[in-house]
């Protein structure tokens, strides 16, 4: 074993995605009321972060991608939407945290990591802005720990549950398949990269419920990854 890769919301952070998405289009879709009609704002927006999770296009960014979605087709201008999104990551999204804190082992599970000699990877869906995923880190007081790196939507090229994002951070990483450790807790998006080799962990504190899932190779509280990197 040569890294472990984790998951953040749900997995770290006991963020709950139903309740929290709801909260942020209508703050970050208030934020732009005034260049474009919220509702029409929302499914713009979904449409683009549909983009990003179906791009295969390794020349592109998913950051790359959301701007060609979300400004080209309408004719929405650049300059007067993306200072607006840059203030509001900056200003508006920490106030979304509502009572958010780490998942009980969050902070024994990346030591044990960083003990063991590890590489520590934040494997997050790359559908944010580097900010809001640093934010949401704060959140889950992780933001202190020493990442080899941590996937936003500036330098990431695909998304969950594509193989390409695994296969992007481990030769980012310079890591074989079988080095690794998925630790998350959708058993589809998390544990799709046991495709590839990489062993997998279902974290079940918050866990996703899904129609389609993937056998983990190992699957418990996150309390429990504690002791099986311990053991690697």
């Amino acid at each position: 074993m040569k890294a472990v890769l984790f998951d953040l919301d749900g997995t770290l952070l006991n963020l709950d995605i139903d309740e929290f998405f709801p909260r942020y289009f209508k703050k970050l879709s208030q934020k732009m009321a005034h260049l474009i009609e919220p509702n029409y704002f929302i499914d713009h927006l979904l449409f683009s972060t549909r983009a990003m999770l179906e791009n295969t296009d390794p020349q592109k960014t998913n950051k790359d991608v959301f701007m060609e979605t979300f400004f080209a087709p309408e004719g929405l201008e650049v300059e007067d939407f993306f200072p607006l999104f840059e203030e509001f990551y900056a200003r508006e999204f920490p106030q979304l945290n509502n009572g958010y804190g780490p998942v009980s082992g969050t902070h024994e599970a990346l030591d044990a990591t960083l003990e063991r000699g590890f590489k520590l990877v934040l494997a997050t869906n790359p559908l944010f802005p580097r900010e809001a995923v640093l934010e949401r880190m704060r959140w889950a007081g992780i933001a202190d720990y020493p990442f080899a790196l941590i996937s936003s939507y500036e330098h990431m090229h695909f998304c969950k549950p594509n193989l390409q994002y695994y296969e992007e951070i481990l030769n980012r990483l310079g890591l074989f398949p079988g080095e690794t450790l998925m630790v998350g807790n959708d058993p589809l998006e998390d544990l799709i990269a046991g495709k590839l080799g990489i062993k997998t962990f279902l974290a079940e504190d918050y866990l996703v419920e899904r129609k389609e899932k993937l056998p983990p190779d190992f699957q418990g509280k996150l309390e429990k990854v504690v002791s099986i990197i311990k053991e690697q």
